[in-house]
């Protein structure tokens, strides 16, 4: 149709959600009667499609398709994120970002028609984008489950083992507590989201292909990963950019640094968001202007990562922030 969608989490704080709405300027909301109960005043002044009310006309055999009105340059979505501010921010995604990073997953998380992708992300977090799409935009089967079956530790392994799940993405801290045991049809895993341990990778990296991503949301959802072999035993790097995707490693003055040195992360390329919606510069307030090697000015968002090339590997090391902000619940 065109628009633009925002993923709303309904167990976020109701003043939270309404500066959002506030925010965006939404046109309208779509949801199901009991999650939107709970917001009178959202109710009382947005037009609501209720999906559990909605009855959809569908003919098996009809061969009358909608066509598309989106182009590569129009915005995809808008997702919150509190960024270096503390005050939720909307990070725009445009269709051909979006759609560069999926791409690239799907061939480096080597997902295909027989793959079993599990949606475990909150849907207000762009890596639920990434779970979705991967499956669909590949021909997978993606797997749909209510917050219970998800809960990390037992319910989740028996989510695994009952669903026959071939491909999960983690949050280390939800990897954790995820009974090492023996899952006969998984394949992949991948974490995101913070860093991974040593241990942590050791645990899984023997027994499943195991795949450390990045990206912050303004990069579209993922901008380098690495796959870690059952040889690695060191902490697990954060690895090379995606398609299309160029990384910098800089010192404060926008110069590169030697490689083995730390500096922090840049990223530049296909991936990269179109700036926060309705801020006076939306633009520049994400990204920094550079003047290339080859004299190329580009523009680059600032990651506030520190980072270290390898020497011998070519992989981004993740070292930790540079302004020491730590995450606290997600």
């Amino acid at each position: 149709a065109g628009g633009a969608y925002v993923p709303l989490d309904p167990a976020h704080p109701a003043e939270r959600i309404a500066y959002m709405l506030g925010d965006i300027q939404a046109t309208f909301i779509i949801s199901q009667t009991h999650l939107i109960a709970q917001f009178p005043a959202i109710l009382a002044t947005l037009p609501t499609v209720l999906l559990n009310t909605v009855r959809l006309k569908y003919t098996p055999n009809e061969k009358k398709f909608i066509k598309s009105v989106s182009q590569a340059h129009h915005l995809a979505y808008v997702i919150y994120t509190s960024g270096s501010s503390g005050q939720p921010k909307g990070v725009m995604i445009e269709h051909a970002a979006v759609i560069n990073t999926i791409q690239a997953q799907i061939k480096l998380f080597d997902i295909n028609v027989d793959s079993k992708v599990l949606q475990f992300a909150s849907f207000s977090f762009d890596s639920a984008v990434s779970e979705i799409f991967r499956a669909l935009l590949s021909g997978a089967t993606l797997a749909l489950n209510p917050q219970k079956k998800l809960m990390p530790g037992n319910d989740l392994a028996a989510t695994l083992l009952q669903q026959k799940i071939t491909v999960i993405t983690l949050p280390p801290a939800a990897l954790r507590l995820l009974p090492h045991q023996k899952y006969p049809h998984l394949k992949t895993i991948i974490t995101a989201g913070e860093a991974c341990s040593a241990e942590l990778m050791q645990v899984w990296n023997k027994s499943y292909r195991f795949i450390n991503a990045y990206g912050p949301t303004e990069t579209a959802i993922c901008a380098t990963a690495a796959i870690c072999s059952a040889e690695m035993v060191s902490k697990p790097p954060i690895g090379k950019p995606l398609a299309n995707v160029t990384v910098h490693v800089l010192d404060k003055y926008l110069m590169p640094v030697p490689i083995g040195l730390s500096g922090e992360l840049f990223v530049s390329g296909q991936g990269l968001a179109r700036g926060y919606l309705r801020q006076k510069e939306p633009l520049l307030n994400l990204l920094v202007m550079y003047l290339t090697m080859d004299r190329v000015t580009v523009y680059i968002k600032k990651t506030s990562s520190l980072v270290t090339d390898g020497i011998l590997s070519g992989n981004i090391e993740y070292l930790g922030r540079i302004d020491h902000q730590v995450k606290i619940r997600g």
